[in-house]
């Protein structure tokens, strides 16, 4: 999961930032994929920081709620996605899916449109966009594409997040 830390995400929507409801859909999906043993990592970008997987134990979890609230100024999805498809495709993973949590526009938005074309079928990348509206929607959906483009308001970002994951996995 690669998260936008950057400020837009500290938007309010219904009295609650973007963000804080990325936090906690990321913790649910962190805990639940503990729990299932399943192979995962929760990583910030444009720090390019992992905060949790499947060891991180305490640390990942206070790691998760700390990133409230999004401090840089830009993003680097075609960063984050190169860096953890690699290490995706390197691994035995029978399912290897990135997902990235987005609320549009992403300062390098040609690279990563490349690049998510360039990994079909190897990498599956899978786009969250958080508060979608007219103007984010179709080039969110021309990054990733139409059929990789999951959008929803942020504060259904848990619930869409939990569906996601029991379609995947079966749970």
């Amino acid at each position: 999961v690669v998260v936008d830390h950057s400020t837009s995400m500290n938007h309010r929507e219904a009295g609650r930032m973007r963000i804080e409801s990325v936090a906690e859909g990321a913790m649910m999906l962190h805990l639940a994929c503990t729990a299932l043993g399943v192979d995962h990592q929760v990583a910030v970008t444009p720090q390019q920081t992992t905060l949790a997987d499947l060891g991180s134990g305490e640390r990942g979890k206070a790691l998760i709620a700390g990133m409230v609230p999004a401090k840089t100024g830009w993003e680097d999805i075609a960063v984050a996605i190169q860096r953890h498809s690699q290490e995706l495709l390197g691994s035995g993973a029978a399912i290897r899916l990135v997902f990235v949590l987005h609320d549009g526009y992403p300062n390098d938005g040609a690279k990563a449109r490349e690049l998510c074309r360039e990994l079909r079928g190897k990498v599956e990348v899978i786009g969250v966009l958080l508060d979608p509206d007219e103007e984010t929607q179709k080039p969110m959906s021309d990054l990733f594409g139409p059929d990789r483009l999951v959008a929803c308001r942020s504060k259904e970002l848990p619930k869409k997040l939990a569906a996601m994951l029991r379609s995947i996995r079966g749970v």
